[in-house]
């Protein structure tokens, strides 16, 4: 492979305190703890699709998904990788996927309160598109986007297609979904009212590092840096 990694994962029981800022920041690979690495937040519902897209990018696991399945429950804690790849637009970036239970979305505002985030990645199960849940995602969408610590980030709602997994779904079923989810969220307004935000819809269990969605995301990040660099 032409990509290196330098890795460190950090697990907390869901119902344990978020740790301290001190805390977080020894979680980065370098002695001091402050990283040089682009920061980047992942958010979401629990089962979105979050610790399988981290994984994926990071370990081009191809069986993830059924792996996954064994593991998911017992593992309630948030996870950090640092990903560097010559293709990608951000160079290396750190990617924090923080669980949506119901225990840890209270805590979500420690991940970047004492972190600079460049941008925050939303995670969408595509296969549901139930009411009750995404009005859920819709309000804590709005939340994050009215954060004053996330002003400067980009936001990208990653809508989770999962066509080829376990769903049941034809891809023509799926697309119907996503479109519902879409409107559901509403994200045409979000569109409007924040230039921040965009929508990109992929499979989190075969998204690569040299998957052309992936590079897009990392692309709307990196563009929205040097947008407000050079203002």
């Amino acid at each position: 492979r032409s990509s290196r990694f330098a890795s460190v994962r950090v697990s907390k029981p869901a119902g344990a305190p978020c740790c301290s800022g001190d805390e977080m920041l020894s979680c980065f690979p370098k002695l001091g703890g402050a990283s040089s690495a682009t920061q980047l937040v992942m958010f979401g519902l629990a089962g979105a699709g979050k610790t399988t897209l981290l994984y994926r990018l990071k370990l081009d696991w191809k069986d993830i998904t059924n792996s996954m399945k064994g593991i998911k429950d017992d593992d309630p804690g948030y996870h950090y990788e640092e990903l560097s790849s010559s293709s990608s637009p951000l160079g290396t970036y750190g990617l924090w996927d923080v669980p949506g239970s119901q225990e840890m979305v209270p805590l979500w505002p420690m991940f970047y309160r004492y972190i600079t985030v460049k941008g925050v990645l939303f995670v969408v199960d595509g296969s549901d598109d139930k009411a009750e849940k995404l009005t859920e995602v819709r309000r804590l969408l709005e939340k994050l986007l009215n954060e004053d610590e996330l002003r400067m980030a980009a936001f990208v709602l990653i809508v989770n297609d999962k066509t080829d997994e376990d769903s049941g779904k034809s891809k023509e079923e799926m697309e119907e979904k996503v479109k519902s989810i879409e409107d559901q969220l509403q994200v045409e307004r979000f569109r409007k009212e924040y230039n921040c935000f965009h929508c990109v819809t992929l499979n989190c269990a075969n998204t690569s590092e040299n998957d052309r969605k992936w590079k897009e995301v990392l692309k709307i990040i990196k563009d929205n840096q040097v947008s407000l660099a050079s203002k």
